[in-house]
């Protein structure tokens, strides 16, 4: 596990996030939704998929709105082009990562997978990333299976950070 420290906001809770970054220099595709209904996220995230060629993408549920991700390896470009066209992700999200070069998203105690949109292909376009797929399996209690789409990577890239919202910290100490 390697852990970056960003402790910018004093007021706030230090948590854990998982970066979108992979060891390969490829990046998933995160996406964070705030006051959007579930119903528009999963038809913009079905376009995006379609349009992609991702392969399932899981839905997480948390207090303060929904996450999204596939377990896709896609390169830099690519991740913009779909950010591009993901209208409804949280714009401060978007330009945060940008600035940053990787996206995070928060692990937290009040967060659980309530949906996955099925890939709609039978071929695989795209390499996935094992240690986002047993972050999955450790987290959230998900049944990934690991088949031979999968990288033989198992390093997963924490992010320390500030924020209002709990976190994971407890449980990585």
């Amino acid at each position: 596990m390697i852990v970056k420290k960003n402790l910018t906001n004093e007021n706030s809770k230090e948590c854990f996030g998982i970066t979108n970054l992979t060891s390969d220099g490829k990046f998933i595709p995160f996406f964070d939704y705030d006051n959007v209904s579930l119903s528009r996220i999963i038809d913009e995230l079905s376009f995006i998929q379609k349009n992609y060629f991702l392969s399932d993408v899981y839905i997480i549920k948390s207090n303060n709105g929904y996450n999204a991700l596939t377990l896709d390896k896609v390169s830099w470009d690519n991740l913009l082009q779909i950010m591009r066209e993901s209208e409804r992700v949280d714009n401060k999200f978007k330009k945060l990562a940008i600035e940053r070069r990787f996206f995070v998203l928060r692990l937290g105690n009040d967060k659980k997978i309530i949906n996955i949109l099925k890939e709609q292909y039978l071929y695989f376009r795209y390499q996935k990333s094992l240690s986002h797929a047993l972050a999955l399996n450790c987290f959230y209690n998900t049944d990934i299976d690991i088949n031979l789409s999968f990288d033989d990577n198992t390093i997963m890239r924490m992010y320390l950070y500030k924020s209002a919202k709990d976190g994971y910290l407890k449980v990585m100490e």
